[in-house]
C-alpha cells in the first residue's frame, strides 16, 4: 500500500490523499484514536468497506462516506491494484 498525500499542510482541518492498494495488502481500516469524517472514492479496482454491520462492495466511479468508529474493514479486492482518493478530517495520517 502506498499514500500520496496531497494536502501536506496537517494543520489544517482535512487531509487529502491518493492511497493504492493491492489485494494481497489485507485490510487497511485502522479506527482512528478521535472522532472523524472520511470520503473515499475509488478511481480503479474494486474495494470492500465493511462499516459496522453493513458491507459495501465498490467499483470505479463508487464513492461511501462515514465516520471513522463505523469503519471494520477497507480491502482491495480482485487482481488489480485498487486507486482511491481519501478525504478525511480531521487529519489522522
Amino acid at each position: 500500500m502506498t499514500c500520496e498525500l496531497l494536502v501536506p499542510n496537517l494543520r489544517n482541518r482535512l487531509e487529502v490523499f491518493l492511497g493504492r492498494a493491492h489485494p494481497s495488502a489485507g485490510n487497511l481500516a485502522r479506527t482512528p484514536a478521535s472522532e472523524s469524517e472520511e470520503c473515499l472514492y475509488l478511481i480503479q479496482g474494486r474495494m470492500r468497506v465493511q462499516l459496522a454491520e453493513n458491507t459495501y462492495e465498490l467499483n470505479a466511479g463508487d464513492s461511501i462516506y462515514f465516520r471513522g468508529f463505523e469503519v471494520r474493514e477497507i480491502r482491495a479486492v480482485g487482481r488489480r491494484v485498487a486507486e482511491y482518493l481519501s478525504i478525511i478530517t480531521p487529519p489522522i495520517l
